[in-house]
């Protein structure tokens, strides 16, 4: 018989694209827990952050607050059911975990589940303040909000944002300010904000990346691009989930 195989005879796994990100073992720190088809939850105090590898380049975000009662994981925008079983791979890091597929790699932090996403070139696309991204609560956006849920990211000076659903003004959004509640307007100005084809949903192109944001919620949205604040970006709705 032979003599038994050391580690350093062993060669090294290559893992392809972003999944290089998550080299090393793979673990799950306690505040991270498999959930139901294929999702998991992340939980950082009173928000828990469910996280969906839906293919090697889709991630699903859903945050559940600290509101009492929580809405129902359900999305008019989809058909049919999607059950993740795309390939991926979790380590823990000093920070929080990171989450990778093949083209996207997504770490979150401990305390407070602030994202940052990276492409397979380790290039961020998406990235939330430091304090955190997701909040809830009254609020003034351009008057004042009862309610509302939403997400705070960073703007890089590189960014442009494209979509939206039916908008006028430029074609690049940054720095606008919109609403998002399908109304029919006769005689529409330039300047008439909302009209029809309510989509919270975005195409950013950083640098010479582009990626997309759909956020969805059927409730009335508004998406501040760096309006009021030119560093960072919001989307918020008037009630349910984001």
């Amino acid at each position: 018989s032979g003599a038994p195989i050391e580690d350093a005879d062993v060669p090294p796994v290559s893992l392809p694209g972003a999944m290089a990100m998550c080299a090393g073992s793979e673990s799950l720190p306690s505040w991270l827990t498999p959930g139901e088809s294929g999702d998991y939850v992340a939980e950082c105090g009173a928000l828990k952050l469910f996280i969906t590898p839906f293919s090697e380049g889709v991630f699903r975000l859903r945050y559940q607050g600290d509101k009492p009662v929580a809405m129902p994981n359900h999305s008019y925008a989809l058909v049919d059911e999607i059950n993740s079983d795309s390939p991926h791979r979790i380590i823990v890091t000093d920070q929080g975990f990171r989450m990778c597929t093949e083209n996207l790699a997504l770490h979150v932090a401990e305390g407070n589940c602030s994202i940052t996403l990276q492409d397979a070139s380790g290039d961020i696309l998406v990235q939330d303040p430091e304090e955190g991204g997701y909040f809830e609560g009254p609020g003034y956006l351009d008057g004042p909000l009862p309610w509302s849920v939403g997400i705070r990211r960073r703007i890089e000076s590189n960014d442009h944002f494209y979509g939206f659903g039916e908008k006028n003004g430029d074609l690049d959004k940054r720095g606008a300010l919109m609403h998002f509640w399908n109304s029919d307007v006769p005689g529409y100005q330039p300047t008439t904000d909302p009209l029809y084809q309510s989509m919270l949903n975005f195409v950013g192109l950083r640098g010479n990346t582009a990626y997309g944001v759909f956020t969805d919620n059927t409730f009335r949205s508004h998406a501040d691009m760096g309006n009021t604040d030119a560093e960072h970006y919001t989307l918020l709705a008037e009630g349910g989930q984001i």
